[in-house]
């Protein structure tokens, strides 16, 4: 068990190496090009990655693992403006998992992130090369919800979704949940709008016009199965005549 002077020292440590961090990203988001500050983040994640196993934070210290490789993968790689622009919100959100963790320890809270939380980062990250961007809405015209409405397998519903206000990497938490709906049926449009979604502008909540042949109970249980959701409520649309 950590003494308070282990704790002390973790704090401290912890804190340097954020400072670290943030300098880092700051300095790749004005030059890009320069290949140095991805260095210095691999080493500053590398440090935490153990810092943290040692402090007993075994799901943080997999996090850190898991930015770590990301981060070795990609330093070499060339990447659009747009995708370029995911990576570095990608970095600063992982900042905020750590400094929410610190500030837990402060107030002696020592719980440890959620695993599943560890794996849906992970996912986001082995997915980053082939498709991150938030791609699969696909709009659908009036003459469409016509003919939907009037088909007996096809239902349509409107899905309200609110995040808990604790949740950081939401452009994550959208892939995820995007990602589970068309497994199952299709994404027609969202409030906000799509490409407002894309760059994850939003409060806590969205909504969904989706099409699907699953009743409510099963996209009820699809959803229920993702982390970082505070509330859904599934409507089934009707035929105003």
């Amino acid at each position: 068990m950590a003494t308070n002077e282990d704790i002390k020292l973790f704090i401290s440590e912890a804190e340097d190496l954020i400072q670290k961090t943030e300098d880092a990203i700051l300095n790749l988001e004005e030059n890009p090009e320069n290949p140095k500050p991805i260095k210095e983040l691999f080493f500053t994640f590398h440090t935490l990655k153990g810092l943290t196993a040692m402090a007993g934070f075994e799901n943080l210290s997999k996090f850190c693992h898991h930015f770590e490789t990301f981060l070795d993968n990609t330093k070499d790689k060339k990447v659009s403006a747009k995708k370029r622009t995911n990576f570095i919100d990608m970095l600063f959100e992982s900042l905020d998992v750590l400094r929410n963790v610190i500030k837990k320890v402060k107030k002696g809270d020592m719980t440890d992130i959620d695993n599943k939380f560890v794996d849906d980062i992970k996912g986001s990250f082995d997915t980053f090369e082939v498709e991150y961007d938030i791609t699969f809405i696909q709009p659908i015209s009036t003459s469409e919800i016509t003919k939907i409405l009037g088909d007996k397998q096809e239902k349509p519903y409107k899905i309200y979704i609110r995040l808990e206000e604790t949740c950081v990497f939401k452009k994550v938490r959208l892939y995820i949940i995007f990602r589970a709906l068309n497994e199952n049926g299709r994404i027609c449009w969202t409030d906000p709008a799509p490409e407002s979604l894309e760059k994850a502008i939003l409060k806590n909540d969205f909504e969904i016009f989706y099409i699907s042949q699953r009743n409510k109970p099963d996209i009820s249980h699809v959803l229920d199965e993702i982390l970082e959701i505070e509330n859904i409520v599934i409507s089934v649309l009707k035929p105003t005549h």
